[in-house]
């Protein structure tokens, strides 16, 4: 039974009446359907509970007095507001509804049972209600907003973390290579150090940072021009932290061209890449 049909309702009220030797079993199966159906289907086999106890009675109805008031507010819990409307209205026709008024379908007790659970429930929703500030449609379009511009935000943070991690890691791997080649040529005796005086020593310092303060200043201008490149803004880090090195302590000369290597690499990177990349 998944719609309103009187035909069928009234059909299976006649089986139930065959069936009064069964009146239990007949009367679990209804409970079980109106326990575990869905919502949109409790309503007619709701109705053809009622149908059985108006039109047969007697051991159904019975049956009935110990377990209708869970049946009742259990359902009643369940499904919206128009069913609950409907329902109490199907009660209203069990007080005072039989012998010319004289006598309820069900006792007394059960039925002001029913009312009171009923009552209690819809104080607590309103209570719940006041509980709960209103949103406007303003509101929550604030808050989708909101929530939307964080995750952006985050998004191209995360993604400008990603690229400069990338960028710092193909630098270093290509000054590795370069460091590992200088190596392998002395070790031939294609290349001999020259020892630098002390005198000079401070003037790699000082061409390092030269050098790093003028691409710092050209990745500024280019990141004015592209705000969105998130390479263009890892390649801006990782200058700044060259420098900051080059600022501790005076380097060596290996020390130095391993740094020139580096910028070299970092001033190839592209707006839509790192070196290699073919863009």
């Amino acid at each position: 039974l998944t719609f309103n049909s009187k035909p069928i309702i009234n059909s299976l009220s006649k089986k139930a009446e065959e069936n009064v030797d069964d009146a239990e079993s007949v009367l679990r199966a209804i409970e079980d359907h109106l326990r575990f159906t869905v919502p949109k289907y409790k309503l007619p086999a709701f109705y053809l509970l009622d149908s059985i106890a108006k039109n047969v009675g007697g051991m159904y109805v019975s049956l009935l007095h110990g377990r209708l008031t869970k049946l009742f507010i259990d359902m009643w819990r369940s499904v919206d507001d128009m069913v609950k409307s409907k329902m109490e209205r199907t009660m209203g026709t069990w007080r005072n509804g039989f012998d010319g008024g004289k006598r309820n379908l069900f006792p007394e007790f059960v039925l002001r049972k029913i009312e009171e659970d009923i009552n209690r429930l819809k104080a607590r929703a309103k209570e719940t209600a006041k509980m709960v500030p209103e949103s406007t449609s303003d509101d929550l379009l604030d808050n989708l907003t909101g929530m939307q511009s964080y995750a952006k935000k985050r998004a191209l943070e995360e993604k400008h973390q990603s690229a400069q991690r990338e960028v710092v890691a193909r630098a270093d791997s290509y000054n590795g290579s370069a460091h590992h080649q200088r190596q392998r040529e002395q070790g031939n005796g294609h290349h001999k150090r020259q020892r630098t005086p002390d005198k000079i020593k401070g003037v790699f310092n000082h061409d390092l940072l030269q050098q790093i303060n003028a691409m710092i200043m050209k990745k500024k201008v280019e990141m004015l021009r592209r705000p969105n490149d998130t390479h263009l803004f890892a390649v801006h880090d990782a200058l700044k932290e060259y420098k900051a090195i080059v600022l501790e302590a005076e380097l060596p000369p290996e020390r130095a061209r391993e740094f020139r290597d580096q910028l070299a690499v970092l001033d190839n990177i592209q707006s839509s890449g790192l070196p290699g990349s073919g863009n």
